[in-house]
C-alpha cells in the first residue's frame, strides 16, 4: 500500500517534467505548436484540484471521522497543484528562451535586407534577391511545424504594418495562430493583427 502511495504521487508530480517539455516542443525544430494547446489544458486542471485542496483542508480542520482520507486527497491535491504551477513556469522559460534564440537566429537575415537596402536604396523585391550577394541562402528559422520567412514591401505593406517600408513574417501552421513579426522601424503597437504584441528582442510576438 505504502508503494501505491508513493507511486501515485510522483505520478501526481509528473507536470513538472511534462509542462516543461511541452514548452521546448512547442517551439523547438522537430516540435509542434499544437502542444501548447496541451500545455493549457494541464493549467487549467489546476482550477478544479485547487478546489479539491481547499475542500480537503477544510474537511482536516473540522472532520475528525474523515481527517486521515482528507489529510490523503490534501497531500495528493497540493502535489500536483504544487508541481502544475511549478512546471508551467519552467515551460514558459524554455519557450520564451526558443523565441529569443529564433530572434538571434533571424539577425542575418534582417542584416541582409538592410544592407541591401542601404546599397540600393529600396528594399530588396523578395528575399530571392538577397542570394548570394547579401545571403548566401535564406535560412530556416528553426521553429516547430518548420514554417518559413514571408516577406511584404511596398506600399500596402506601409499602410497595413504602421507605416514599415518591408515586414518579416513568420506564421505557424494554421492550427496554432500566433504570429511573429519584425518592423525595421521597431514600431509596434500594444495590440493588433488578431491579438496583443509581445516583444521578442527585436521581433514581436502576436499573441491571439
Amino acid at each position: 500500500m505504502r508503494a501505491l502511495r508513493i507511486l501515485i504521487v510522483i505520478a501526481l508530480a509528473t507536470p513538472v517534467v511534462i509542462m516543461p517539455a511541452l514548452g521546448h516542443w512547442s517551439i523547438a525544430p522537430g516540435g509542434s505548436g499544437a502542444l501548447q494547446y496541451l500545455s493549457a489544458f494541464m493549467m487549467l486542471s489546476v482550477i478544479p484540484a485547487a478546489f479539491v485542496f481547499f475542500g480537503s483542508l477544510v474537511a482536516v480542520l473540522v472532520k475528525d471521522r474523515y481527517r486521515k482520507i482528507a489529510i490523503q486527497v490534501l497531500v495528493a491535491s497540493g502535489v500536483y497543484v504544487s508541481a502544475s504551477i511549478i512546471g508551467g513556469y519552467i515551460g514558459e522559460e524554455l519557450r520564451t528562451r526558443g523565441l529569443h534564440a529564433f530572434a538571434a537566429r533571424s539577425a542575418g537575415l534582417v542584416e541582409a535586407i538592410r544592407s541591401y537596402e542601404s546599397q540600393n536604396g529600396t528594399p530588396p523585391p523578395d528575399l530571392a534577391s538577397l542570394v548570394p550577394d547579401f545571403i548566401a541562402a535564406i535560412p530556416s528559422p528553426g521553429l516547430a511545424d518548420d514554417p518559413e520567412y514571408d516577406y511584404s514591401t511596398g506600399e500596402s505593406t506601409k499602410s497595413s504594418y504602421q507605416g514599415n517600408p518591408w515586414v518579416l513574417i513568420v506564421s505557424p501552421p494554421a492550427i496554432n495562430f500566433d504570429t511573429l513579426l519584425y518592423f525595421p522601424l521597431q514600431n509596434y503597437p500594444d495590440q493588433g493583427y488578431g491579438g496583443w504584441l509581445e516583444k521578442i528582442d527585436d521581433w514581436a510576438y502576436v499573441n491571439e
